[in-house]
């Protein structure tokens, strides 16, 4: 029985730990391909997500870099959004015109 408990245990950890990597907030984050975008999808998210998406970006500067890049802030003003709002994305730099913008 002694043996079972650090089984179950780390069965446990790794189940979490797998679980956390297969977030779907888990953005790829490329300045470039936000720089180059041309126009946007803005999902909305919860307060817990929105905290997961900060760790993974800096939000001062993502909406920054939204400002200068007047498609993309045409783009998610369109969608009833401010600037503001936005707190995550995901872009991979792939030569897309198009990023998910995440906004609470």
């Amino acid at each position: 029985m002694r043996f079972i408990k650090p089984l179950t245990i780390a069965a446990l950890l790794t189940a979490s730990i797998a679980g956390a990597n297969a977030s779907p907030f888990n953005a790829n984050v490329s300045f470039n391909a936000l720089e180059d975008a041309t126009t946007a999808t803005v999902l909305k998210v919860n307060p817990a997500e929105a905290a997961s998406l900060a760790i993974d970006v800096d939000t001062d500067s993502l909406q920054q870099t939204i400002q200068n890049n007047r498609f993309l802030l045409r783009s998610v003003q369109a969608q009833g959004f401010a600037l503001d709002q936005i707190v995550g994305l995901d872009a991979t730099d792939d030569g897309g015109s198009s990023v998910t913008l995440y906004a609470m």
